[in-house]
């Protein structure tokens, strides 16, 4: 403990934490983001490892918190049929990145991201139906995008935006599969040595802000999720793909 301190100053702390705060209000809120929100901030003075092990760890374990509140109104239909297709996908998709340039497939993968935000936009009375070929689809395109990119939030994020019913759907379905993910991300970090006890003081660190940040996003969920949340989650979207796309042009 008394060396972790001494390599960690006040300052990044308390970057940590109001990085954490507001990375865990938009999660909250909309169901997604907090990974895309904090491991940039976090690869300032962490390094990519401990970033992403650190965002596993808080988002696996602020969902088993708070998954009383949840779990009992999970879709079970479309989100095990999604996690199987996405172990699958996350396989593949480790090997797709050995035979395609990274920036090539950011450049495309932002594009359709873009694409789809558009087509949500304009296209807002167009349902996805909730079927095995859309469901098994999306989940492997999600997985595919987390074995070559780490983001495989975008089409998943579509899938409920579009097939859910009511915002309240959409968001329960989006944490529980990143719920998942990160379940079934950190379960690969532990088999390749990467969670330290370094690793596990900085989750103690960050964990009470992932707490204040979740309760103040689920606040503004009740007061404003009904009017506001397809509005706020297509434009965290289209913002997500537009800096996909320009990463994968001036990168």
């Amino acid at each position: 403990m008394a060396e972790f301190l001494q390599n960690i100053t006040f300052a990044e702390a308390s970057i940590i934490w109001i990085v954490v705060i507001l990375a865990a209000v938009l999660r909250s809120f909309t169901g997604f983001g907090f990974a895309l929100a904090a491991v940039p901030a976090f690869s300032l003075f962490l390094s990519p490892i401990q970033a992403v092990v650190l965002v596993s760890l808080l988002t696996l374990a602020v969902n088993l918190f708070y998954a009383r509140n949840y779990l009992t109104n999970v879709p079970l239909n479309p989100l095990i049929p999604l996690v199987v297709a996405a172990v699958i996908g996350t396989i593949i998709g480790t090997q797709v990145i050995k035979s395609i340039s990274v920036e090539k497939f950011q450049f495309w993968v932002g594009c359709s991201v873009i694409a789809g935000c558009l087509g949500m936009i304009f296209l807002r009375k167009i349902r996805i139906p909730v079927n095995n070929f859309t469901t098994y689809l999306t989940g492997f395109l999600s997985g595919i995008m987390n074995g070559s990119l780490a983001i495989p939030g975008p089409p998943i994020i579509i899938y409920a935006l579009q097939s859910q019913s009511t915002p309240e759907k959409s968001r329960i379905l989006l944490m529980t599969f990143f719920f998942a993910s990160a379940f079934i991300a950190l379960i690969s970090y532990g088999f390749a040595g990467f969670v330290t006890m370094q690793s596990l003081w900085f989750f103690l660190m960050a964990f009470p802000a992932m707490l204040i940040g979740d309760r103040l996003g689920f606040h503004l969920f009740n007061q404003y999720g009904s009017a506001l949340y397809r509005t706020i989650a297509i434009s965290c979207l289209l913002v997500i793909g537009i800096l996909i796309t320009l990463k994968s042009i001036f990168y």
